[in-house]
């Protein structure tokens, strides 16, 4: 009687682990460096196919992009992920929210930007402070609709956006992000089947990071008892 739940934070040096093991994936197209497991997975998961690796100068490119996110992070967020100029603890996964449900034949073809921009309003509203990443395609001028534009200058102004560059995979940046802080509130619906989640997922950790911190959402008038943040 009397007893109160109490969360359990997770250790800090898991969780340095599994953003150590992103950061290694990125570098080098496997976590081996941190897990030092036997053999790396040659499938990438999902319906993404065989693992690709680029060339030289493409990893060049990517390991060069890699370095310019991370140097954002710990100038906002700190280093060891505490103090910094401007941290975050909340993280958008975009384009899952931008996507969600939008499977039928007469969906527009581009995200639902409206949709991001109302859960982007919530959680400030809420006091959260937010990092939203989207991958840069989805501001192109032959992606992005004019009358949409508004919130892309919105949310730059906000300082609350970050564009993944081309020829990278924008779950590398928000999973890196989200790691990189302790005890975020990370929103998407992500299953986790991609070749960075399978390396990741590998560590135990992993699953209780998601329990304790991804927040799934819903939209009104889905059936059924849902958990998580209604849009």
């Amino acid at each position: 009687a009397g007893a109160t739940l109490r969360r359990v934070p997770l250790p800090d040096r898991q969780r340095v682990r599994m953003r150590d093991m992103v950061d290694a994936i990125v570098r080098t197209g496997t976590a081996l460096a941190v897990t030092g497991a036997a053999a790396a997975p040659a499938f990438q998961g999902g319906r993404k196919g065989p693992l690709r690796t680029p060339g030289a100068k493409g990893m060049a490119r990517r390991i060069r992009l890699w370095q310019e996110f991370v140097a954002v992070v710990h100038a906002r967020c700190g280093a060891d992920g505490t103090g910094g100029s401007d941290p975050w603890d909340a993280v958008i996964d975009g384009a899952n929210v931008g996507y969600y449900r939008r499977t039928s034949p007469d969906t527009p073809n581009h995200i639902d930007y409206a949709r991001i921009d109302r859960l982007v309003d919530r959680l400030t509203g809420e006091g959260r402070r937010v990092l939203l990443v989207l991958h840069e395609r989805h501001f192109y001028p032959d992606t992005m609709p004019e009358k949409f534009r508004h919130f892309q200058q919105k949310w730059k102004d906000a300082k609350i956006l970050y564009s993944s560059p081309g020829g990278c995979n924008d779950d590398w940046f928000w999973l890196y992000a989200a790691l990189h802080v302790p005890d975020p509130l990370v929103l998407t619906n992500d299953e986790s089947r991609d070749h960075t989640f399978q390396m990741v997922a590998d560590d135990p950790p992993f699953v209780k990071w998601k329990e304790r911190c991804q927040c799934r959402f819903f939209t009104r008038g889905e059936g059924g008892r849902r958990e998580g943040r209604e849009l």
